[in-house]
């Protein structure tokens, strides 16, 4: 049992032992919630071997970490990190712990709920103090309607939507008041039910998954809609994602319904939550269930020939034309600029 106790425990995402950047978001969440005391938060890396992992966390971002090691955590596996998790609350006592909101983590987080008889939320966006007690803001509806939810379980657990809380790179005021500690190494409890499994059991990532710069670690999102018109033209948004490092190719869910694409490259409440520093929306009409995927990026261009389009409302720069024909322009002169530098 650990002598040190921690309010607040940032559960962050691993595949193949190697972290996925924007969990990273969860550090500052939990700095807002503490009022910038990192004293009282703890971050757990679970996967196979994350030692050296939470070794670098700590040395970057001056908070404890602890790892969760198990031969299954290698690949995600939520019911696992659920019951393993379990053993983590008894050996910490905390009272909040966030996940970064994917489907995998609110599987994850309804078991935990259920066997450590905690309340969850998911999807949070935000949250307000009300006295001693904190309320957490998320939207309903596709993001039409806004609500507010009240959790009296002692222990809160919670699903934060990804580009709510960016970490910027030249933040200090996160660290001024952590405590650093050498990372801690969480043992993994035996299964409550003695199983060897739990429920299944990852054995590969698909050939799709493995390929190209992942959606949620891209700093440049090209996405294309019903608006290019024919699966041929997405050769044209990818060459647009060509001229950019560490870009990626999206869609609306009308692409990959005809599988033009795959359904891992969807953005949207039915898909991926992102938020790079530059979202192109290509011949995007805008619905609520693709705004919800995307609104917290930090950058929207949409380019669209209706002018009248919804994803203009929430857009930082609106192009009003055919996306066949302005992103050959924009392809040509941006290799004309820097290309020949």
């Amino acid at each position: 049992m650990s002598d040190k106790k921690y309010s607040i425990i940032a559960v962050l995402d691993t595949i193949e032992d190697k972290l996925i950047q924007q969990s990273l978001e969860l550090i500052v969440f939990a700095s807002s919630f503490a009022a910038g005391d990192l004293s009282t938060a703890l971050v757990v890396v679970p996967g196979k071997s994350v030692m050296k992992l939470c070794e670098s966390i700590t040395e970057k971002y001056l908070i404890d970490t602890a790892a969760i090691e198990h031969d299954e955590l290698y690949y995600p596996n939520p019911e696992l990190l659920a019951e393993l998790l379990y053993g983590t609350i008894g050996e910490y006592s905390p009272g909040l712990i966030i996940f970064t909101h994917t489907v995998r983590n609110s599987q994850c987080t309804a078991k935990l709920s259920v066997i450590s008889k905690s309340s969850t939320v998911t999807a949070v966006e935000s949250f307000i103090r009300d006295g001693e007690t904190c309320i957490f803001q998320r939207s309903i509806f596709n993001g039409k309607l806004k609500i507010n939810q009240r959790l009296n379980a002692l222990l809160k657990i919670v699903t934060v939507l990804a580009g709510t809380y960016t970490l910027e790179e030249d933040t200090v005021s996160y660290k001024s008041n952590a405590s650093v500690n050498a990372p801690a190494y969480c043992p993994a409890p035996a299964s409550r039910s003695g199983a060897k499994h739990y429920g299944y059991k990852p054995i590969s990532l698909s050939p799709e998954a493995l390929g190209g710069v992942k959606l949620e670690d891209a700093d440049v999102i090209i996405s294309a809609g019903r608006g290019i018109g024919k699966e041929e033209n997405l050769s044209l948004i990818s060459e647009t994602a060509s001229i950019f490092e560490n870009a990626a190719v999206g869609a609306s869910r009308p692409i990959c319904d005809q599988r033009w694409l795959p359904f891992n490259q969807q953005v949207g409440i039915t898909g991926r939550t992102v938020s790079p520093k530059l979202y192109l929306a290509c011949g995007i009409s805008g619905s609520q269930q693709h705004i919800a995927g995307m609104k917290n990026s930090q950058c929207i261009v949409a380019i669209n020939k209706d002018p009248d389009a919804a994803i203009f409302s929430v857009s930082d720069y609106i192009i009003v034309e055919d996306l066949i024909y302005f992103l050959p322009v924009l392809i040509r002169k941006y290799r004309d600029i820097y290309e020949k530098e």
